[in-house]
C-alpha cells in the first residue's frame, strides 16, 4: 500500500515537472515568444544563400583568428556569416557601429581585400555620461570597458582599420552618406539609439549595399525598430543568429 502511494506521487510529481517547468524557465518562455514573433511579422527567416544564391557556387577561403568567443561578443554563427558575406560581396568600404574589444572588426578586416577600408565607431567609457540618448542598463557593463579593439591591435590587417570614438547619436556620419558597401549596426540597443544608428546607416550605405543589425530577438528596442521597419522594407532573418539583413536595391 505504502509503496503504491509512494509510486503515485512520484508519477504525479514527475508530470508536474514537465508541464510547470517549461513555463516557469525564462529561457524556455523568451524562445517560444520569439519563434510565435518571428511567425507572425514580416521577416523571413532564411539562409544567406537564400538571398545570394551564387554563394553556393563560390569557393570562399574564410580566415579566422583570435577565435575564442567571450560574453558581450556575437555567436560562432554570426561571425560565420560575417565572413562569408564580407569575402562574397567583396567591400571596398565598411562601417561598423560598436567595436567593442574588436572581434567583428578584426574578421571584417580579414575577409576582405587587401585594399578595403573598415571605420569602426565606439564611445569611450570616460564619455558615457555624455551620451545624448537613452542606454540600456543592462549594456552598460559591455560599454564601460578598459580599452577599445584590442583584438585587432597588432594584427596584420590593423592598417585596414580606421578607429573613431564617439557618441553615435551626435558623430558626423554625412561624409559616409552613399558609400558604404557593408554596414554593421551593433552600438546601444535602446530603441531610440537603434532608430538613430538605423536611419544613419541607411543613408550611409550605396545602391546594392548591405547593412547587418546584431540581437534581433535578444534585445527589445533592436527586435522593436526592425519590426517597424520591416513594414516599409523587405528585410530578412538569418537562421541560427540574431542577425537581420538589408539589401538596398540599386535605384
Amino acid at each position: 500500500m505504502r509503496f503504491g502511494k509512494f509510486i503515485i506521487r512520484y508519477l504525479i510529481s514527475s508530470l508536474s515537472v514537465l508541464l510547470i517547468y517549461p513555463f516557469t524557465n525564462r529561457n524556455f518562455f523568451h524562445q517560444t515568444y520569439n519563434h510565435i514573433l518571428l511567425y507572425f511579422s514580416n521577416i523571413p527567416s532564411v539562409e544567406l544563400s537564400d538571398i545570394f544564391p551564387e554563394i553556393k557556387e563560390s569557393s570562399l577561403n574564410l580566415v579566422f583568428s583570435k577565435f575564442s568567443r567571450k560574453r558581450g561578443n556575437v555567436s560562432y554563427a554570426e561571425i560565420q556569416a560575417l565572413c562569408i558575406l564580407a569575402s562574397y560581396i567583396k567591400p571596398e568600404n565598411v562601417f561598423e557601429i560598436g567595436t567593442y574589444d574588436g572581434w567583428t572588426t578584426l574578421h571584417l578586416a580579414l575577409n576582405t581585400q587587401d585594399d578595403a577600408k573598415i571605420t569602426t565607431l565606439d564611445l569611450k567609457s570616460e564619455d558615457i555620461e555624455k551620451v545624448s540618448l537613452k542606454l540600456e542598463e543592462k549594456e552598460l557593463k559591455y560599454i564601460y570597458k578598459p580599452t577599445i579593439g584590442d583584438r585587432y591591435r597588432n594584427t596584420e590587417v590593423e592598417y585596414k582599420i580606421n578607429q573613431v570614438y564617439g557618441d553615435s547619436a551626435k558623430f558626423d556620419m554625412s561624409p559616409f552618406y552613399y558609400s558604404i558597401d557593408l554596414m554593421f549596426v551593433d552600438g546601444s540597443h535602446h530603441y531610440e539609439y537603434v532608430k538613430h544608428d538605423s536611419e544613419n546607416a541607411l543613408k550611409m550605405v550605396r545602391n546594392g549595399g548591405v547593412i547587418l543589425w546584431h540581437d534581433f530577438l535578444v534585445w527589445p528596442g533592436v527586435t522593436k525598430y526592425l519590426l517597424e521597419l520591416s513594414k516599409n522594407l523587405r528585410i530578412y532573418h538569418i537562421k541560427d543568429t540574431s542577425l537581420v539583413l538589408y539589401r538596398k536595391e540599386t535605384m
